[in-house]
């Protein structure tokens, strides 16, 4: 959740200080809005997963939900990605966001698997 709520509060602070509307973004802004993204799907695959987990958990979903595609993790083009997390022009703070955000995809992905049977 502190995870969750620091890449909103980046979002926010970035939002506030976006450039003039009449001026097309920069490359290196438009990479930094992209990665951004990356970090919001990252996050919200995992909270999606962790959410069928804690149904399934409660007895509002039965256990081989666990195994429906539509139910397990996904986003894997998009999440596996890093190549950004060492690119200077990203701000330390993205990139930190990167890396903690890829860490925490990769964990509930290593349990989506063991669950999953994969």
């Amino acid at each position: 959740m502190d995870l969750l709520e620091q890449a909103r509060s980046h979002a926010e602070r970035n939002r506030r200080t976006g450039f003039p509307r009449r001026q097309p973004p920069s490359r290196s802004r438009t990479r930094a809005s992209c990665e951004a993204l990356r970090v919001t799907t990252r996050l919200s695959q995992c909270l999606a997963w962790l959410m069928v987990q804690k149904a399934i958990h409660a007895g509002e979903l039965p256990p081989e939900a666990a195994r429906d595609p539509d139910k397990r993790l996904d986003g894997h083009d998009v999440c596996n990605v890093t190549d950004a997390e060492q690119d200077p022009e990203i701000s330390d703070e993205l990139r930190s966001l990167l890396t903690r955000s890829r860490r925490l995809y990769e964990r509930v992905s290593r349990l989506d698997d063991r669950i999953g049977g994969a």
